[in-house]
């Protein structure tokens, strides 16, 4: 480092111990030269300055349907010893509202400190992932890569729960929650009696005549790309409620 023999004067080549500030990577030689009447010693070593790892990954997938695996390959130029740390936070409030930063786990046999690691999720939600990664330099932490992990609808409704024959029914109270879904939710609508037709099976807010008399269960199974949740509610049909019979 710097001129081995800056002056004719040993007295002025400098201090003992030397502080070196190295601004580039690369391999370097360091060579302390003594002097005194009987002649000059030199002894040099060698020493590499590593450049600062840039933490950087990749992912297979960025949506996926609960409870499926993310695999994150690590694109960092470890060169030398890294240790890796896994940040993962998630927030849920286009599904259930649950806390979801307890919704994934590290599987496969790796860990948060994997260099490749598997993450299975069990909760829908946004999830952000980060990499922390510490080389004997200061931690660098990576910019957050985003992973949606989404489910099956979340479906409710409800019906009258006594009717009289012929009367026409409608739903009530529909609740359908996509969970983060890319492709719209359809709807089915079924009957436990086999006379009951709903002509509008596929809308999402039908209605029927009731033709039987006694209990019949109506039942919506509602689906997107990650399954169908099926929901029912049912209602009581009395004969004595029609004019007709109450006249006769």
């Amino acid at each position: 480092i710097g001129d081995a023999i800056p002056t004719d004067n040993p007295s002025t080549w400098g201090s003992g111990n030397l502080g070196v500030i190295f601004t580039s990577p690369g391999n370097y030689q360091i060579s302390l030269v003594s002097e005194n009447s009987c002649g000059k010693s030199t002894k040099t070593k060698s020493i590499y300055i590593s450049p600062i790892p840039v933490p950087s990954f990749t992912l297979n997938k960025t949506s996926v349907c609960m409870p499926d695996v993310v695999n994150i390959t690590n694109t960092v130029n470890d060169t030398i010893p890294t240790v890796f740390n896994w940040l993962i936070s998630c927030t849920n409030n286009a599904c259930d509202n649950s806390n979801c930063n307890t919704g994934y786990f590290y599987t496969g046999g790796t860990t948060s400190n994997s260099k490749n690691p598997q993450i299975q999720f069990t909760k829908p939600g946004i999830y952000s992932i980060t990499l922390k990664i510490l080389s004997g330099c200061n931690p660098v932490t990576s910019l957050p890569q985003i992973v949606t992990v989404k489910n099956k609808p979340i479906a409710s409704f409800s019906i009258d729960s006594s009717v009289c024959i012929s009367d026409t029914i409608s739903v009530k109270n529909i609740n359908v929650i996509d969970c983060y879904g890319n492709i719209p939710t359809t709807y089915l609508w079924n009957s436990s009696a086999p006379s009951i037709i709903i002509p509008n099976q596929y809308a999402q807010s039908p209605s029927f005549i009731n033709t039987t008399i006694g209990i019949n269960i109506i039942t919506l199974s509602a689906s997107n790309e990650c399954g169908t949740t099926v929901v029912s509610d049912s209602l009581n049909a009395y004969l004595l409620c029609n004019k007709e019979e109450i006249i006769g």
